[in-house]
């Protein structure tokens, strides 16, 4: 199916969706792939990470609308960034659909498959202040948007030692299944920044994605 959607949103930033549905071979065919990349995609030797790195970098090529060389490496903190091109990325990519966001300002997204197995660890990522909020066995979805949001948090934020359950906080927010937004903030090295991430369903998976203020 190839790319599901592509969104313009504030400050330059632009967003997409791809459905997975190629071969590895058919994803490697739209892509400049150096050594040290082929290198590293061949050292995977698992099917389904090969083809989430292949089509997380076929998006990215879609974003940026380049039939040029993407350079992409991670940084000290193993974030990813874009060595040939100014523009700060987040990707991400679960089951049959990746998700990626390209910007002038930092970013982070997030796609999730909902499944109600998540239940069994919202303890490990949920303020005690939230789980107040939530009744983990039957609020799935609202789940995914707790677990989804601060992971787009911590990609946007980009460093070691911002703790989900720790550092991230969601205000009290009323799930809709059409999507919205959830506020909150994170405090990392002694300072407390707000964020504004935007949740949305897509095909039984939990989409969410921040842009830094």
């Amino acid at each position: 199916m190839g790319i599901l959607f592509v969104r313009n949103e504030r400050n330059g930033t632009k967003l997409g969706v791809w459905k997975v549905e190629e071969t590895i071979e058919e994803l490697k065919d739209k892509l400049l792939l150096n050594e040290d990349e082929l290198r590293f995609f061949n050292s995977l030797n698992k099917n389904k990470r090969n083809i989430h790195w292949l089509s997380s970098r076929v998006l990215l090529r879609h974003l940026l609308d380049t039939k040029d060389f993407i350079e992409v490496r991670g940084d000290e903190h193993g974030k990813p960034h874009l060595v040939n091109f100014d523009y700060k990325i987040s990707i991400s990519h679960s089951y049959d659909y990746a998700a990626g966001m390209i910007g002038k300002k930092a970013v982070g997204i997030d796609i999730e498959k909902i499944k109600p197995v998540i239940s069994h660890i919202a303890r490990k990522f949920l303020h005690v202040n939230e789980l107040r909020e939530i009744d983990i066995n039957s609020e799935i979805q609202k789940l995914y948007v707790y677990w989804c949001a601060k992971e787009s948090v911590f990609k946007m934020n980009g460093k070691r030692g911002l703790l989900f359950r720790e550092n991230i906080f969601l205000y009290p927010f009323e799930f809709k299944d059409e999507g919205d937004y959830v506020e909150g903030y994170y405090t990392y090295n002694g300072q407390t920044n707000s964020f504004r991430v935007k949740y949305e369903q897509i095909d039984g998976y939990m989409l969410t994605y921040v842009i830094k203020e």
